[in-house]
């Protein structure tokens, strides 16, 4: 009776780990990563672990799937010398200052960065910005502009009071910000993900495209591109027909760059 109850408690024992390691097995991601125990749910590259501080997977692959190759803490795909030679030719698809290399996994980032395959988004503090530029946090930002000359007093005629309107539009202006905020830029483009989840039920291409834009002072958008695995296809035009109608908010400083990697699952 006793060997009979102990058979079963070391068959039970067995069974627990794989039934929990299914249950992460059957999270679907990614190609050639996987959701562990050890990466508490969240889709990783083989070896990796997965850090609650920085909410990203870290070290260095083990493994990658074929056709892909291990760079510092992600999975890129293998390339030949011919084909790094036409990574440089891809730089033009990138903003001004920004980089293609075999740590960004295709995507354009800031010097010194490498693209971070759970949070898409380029990760890293820039090794130099362009001129007219300056390190802030994980962004190249435009250098603070100079403090404005001091308010000029208005002379009026005795007996007449001075207008509203006369300082409404001047008063706006001031309080707006030099540039866009992080906030700014995820809130307007998060409003674009309807249109966005639309091109991925009609081409059925899943991935990620980077979405290049300039912006000027007014919120318009002066010049668009799109970067990635998915450049040049029928659903990264889509995406990128639907990122020129963004409206962002007005700011007072030089037109700025912005890069935004878009994901379609």
């Amino acid at each position: 009776m006793e060997r009979s109850l102990l058979a079963a408690l070391l068959v039970v024992c067995a069974l627990a780990p794989a039934r929990a390691d299914k249950e992460f097995t059957d999270k679907l991601c990614p190609p050639g990563q996987k959701a562990t125990p050890s990466t508490q749910g969240h889709c990783c590259w083989i070896g990796q672990g997965f850090s609650t501080g920085t909410e990203s997977c870290f070290g260095g692959p083990t493994a990658c799937p074929a056709g892909m190759e291990a760079s510092g803490e992600t999975c890129i795909r293998s390339m030949g010398q011919t084909e790094r030679i036409g990574v440089n030719k891809n730089q033009g698809k990138c903003g001004p200052g920004e980089r293609i290399s075999d740590r960004t996994a295709g995507h354009c980032c800031w010097p010194g960065q490498s693209w971070s395959t759970s949070k898409f988004i380029c990760v890293g503090v820039p090794s130099e910005c362009p001129r007219g530029r300056e390190v802030e946090g994980e962004q190249c930002v435009f250098e603070k502009p100079a403090a404005p000359p001091p308010p000029v007093e208005v002379k009026r005629a005795p007996g007449k009071a001075p207008s509203d309107e006369m300082f409404t539009g001047v008063t706006a202006e001031a309080n707006l910000p030099d540039q866009l905020t992080r906030a700014d830029i995820v809130g307007t483009m998060s409003g674009l993900k309807p249109k966005v989840h639309d091109c991925f039920a009609q081409w059925k291409a899943p991935g990620v495209v980077t979405v290049v834009l300039v912006v000027t002072g007014d919120g318009k958008i002066e010049s668009s591109s799109i970067g990635g695995g998915l450049a040049g296809t029928p659903t990264a035009e889509c995406v990128l027909k639907a990122a020129r109608g963004a409206q962002f908010k007005r700011f007072k400083g030089r037109a700025m760059p912005i890069s935004y990697p878009m994901l379609l699952n």
